[in-house]
């Protein structure tokens, strides 16, 4: 089996995911690769499995979703979610987080906001749902009051405030691509946070 690189399957191409949470897996790599549905609506946590369930393919290249049957008619590649390795991007990063974790102590979330649907929200609010779940307290910039988003040094400054309130450091990905959470894990480094 090999791991799945979406840069490689251009074209007439479709991945088939025949249960929820395979469908789950692969969206949320869609999202992380900046791809939409086709009108635009993020993919992270919205899956559209329920529309056609075990007959599930995803047209990834075009941002449609439908049946094999329809892919095949029209000459597509179907590939199957079963003939690749897959790693939920953060399970690792949520594992090694717990490994270093210290009860009481925060973490902030770091990671890009701007040219993102919706400030990548969804994604700051998703990994913070999954560290609370575990018990590990988090510090979301998603979730900081009275932040205008068109200020971007007054948002620096509340977020950067709230950030020295921690002790670990969490990076989404497309964090070295973001001006703010590149100062944020700069100043993270030169504090000696533990950053994951």
């Amino acid at each position: 089996m090999k791991k799945f690189i979406l840069e490689a399957y251009k074209s007439k191409f479709v991945m088939h995911c025949d249960e929820e949470y395979k469908a789950d897996i692969f969206c949320n790599l869609l999202y992380l690769n900046r791809r939409t549905w086709v009108f635009g609506v993020s993919y992270l946590n919205n899956s559209n499995f329920q529309s056609f369930k075990k007959e599930t393919c995803y047209n990834f290249n075009t941002g449609h979703i439908g049946e094999p049957q329809f892919y095949k008619e029209e000459g597509y590649t179907i590939l199957e979610f079963d003939d690749f390795v897959w790693i939920d991007a953060f399970d690792s990063k949520i594992e090694a987080l717990e490994s270093v974790y210290k009860k009481g102590a925060k973490v902030y979330i770091s990671g890009p906001m701007t040219g993102f649907e919706e400030f990548n929200y969804p994604l700051f609010n998703s990994i913070e749902s999954r560290l609370t779940k575990k018990g590990i307290k988090v510090c979301n910039p998603a979730k900081i009051k009275n932040q205008d988003l068109n200020k971007w040094k007054e948002c620096m400054k509340k977020d950067l405030h709230k950030m020295l309130t921690c002790d670990y450091v969490f990076l989404l990905p497309g964090w070295e691509c973001s001006k703010g959470a590149s100062i944020e894990k700069k100043l993270a480094d030169d504090l000696g946070f533990v950053i994951i």
